[in-house]
């Protein structure tokens, strides 16, 4: 029996399914992903389409997508940012998506939710507020060890990249939660809808 999602794509695209959907279970990937995006408040613009050229790009198949092993990709957004469209999305190895992660309430909400799920499954209890604690404080760990990687590489950097004599000195990054941009203070007051830093509050 066909795949509903299936049903919606053309002839050559339907080709281009099966032989991706090594495994039986890209469809359901694709609707997972897309709700998890929307539990952690993240547009989703990825058609099925779409997924299938990245799938493509990324020279895997679905057998290949997942958390079970070390070794599998996961969908992800270039630099952990914006929504999950076509040109923001790329297949990366567990480890890399690790480093680009930006953790939010949202995601800290939604990983205490699948934890919750996964307890009543293997009927076990859960202390949500200590893994809430738990969470918390390995984004804190993530973020200091992050401005002490920053630290280091200004150290290391030659003389001549410090301070004024970097070509960056004095820009600060500015968003409207879609598009980045780099501004200056001499520039005068932000673009109407910017805000400074490159995500906007509570969001990924």
């Amino acid at each position: 029996m066909p795949r509903p999602l299936v049903l919606y794509l053309s002839e050559e695209d339907r080709k281009r399914f099966y032989n991706l959907d090594d495994d039986g279970r890209l469809s359901r990937k694709f609707i997972n992903k897309r709700i998890n995006a929307l539990k952690e408040r993240i547009e989703f613009d990825l058609s099925l389409e779409d997924l299938l050229s990245i799938l493509e790009d990324a020279g895997i198949k679905s057998s290949d997508w997942g958390f079970s092993t070390g070794n599998k990709f996961v969908l992800c957004r270039y630099r952990d940012c914006g929504s999950y469209s076509k040109n923001n999305c790329r297949f990366a190895s567990q480890h890399e998506n690790a480093l680009e992660k930006v953790p939010t309430e949202a995601s800290l909400e939604a990983s205490r939710k699948n934890a919750e799920i996964a307890s009543k499954a293997l009927r076990f209890p859960i202390n949500r507020e200590r893994m809430l604690a738990n969470l918390r404080k390995a984004l804190a760990v993530r973020q200091a060890r992050a401005v002490k990687r920053r630290q280091e590489e200004y150290d290391l950097a030659h003389p001549s990249y410090r301070g004024a004599r970097n070509s960056q000195y004095g820009s600060y990054w500015i968003t409207d939660g879609s598009s980045n941009a780099k501004w200056r203070d001499e520039n005068g007051p932000l673009p109407f809808g910017f805000i400074k830093g490159r995500h906007l509050p509570g969001v990924a």
